[in-house]
């Protein structure tokens, strides 16, 4: 297979997200994992920026973010 086409596959573990651009829209997708999705050539990866509160371009080698989960009953800081 071409090593160019799985470049272009995002594949999400458990717990895991990614926020997708589809530049042809200008939406900006979230995908929660577990998930496995071919990107268009149109889709960057991007990442929020809460000091500036804006999305910004991520480099596809680092697409995924790992989820905040809230903490369980009973064990609260």
């Amino acid at each position: 297979m071409n090593d160019r086409g799985r470049e272009r596959d995002l594949v999400l573990a458990p717990n895991e997200f990614a926020f997708i651009l589809d530049e042809t829209k200008g939406n900006i997708n979230v995908y929660v994992g577990p998930h496995k999705t071919s990107l268009a050539n149109t889709d960057a990866p991007v990442v929020f920026d809460p000091g500036s509160k804006r999305f910004e371009r991520r480099p596809s080698t680092a697409r995924s973010s790992r989820c905040r989960s809230r903490p369980r009953a009973g064990t609260w800081c």
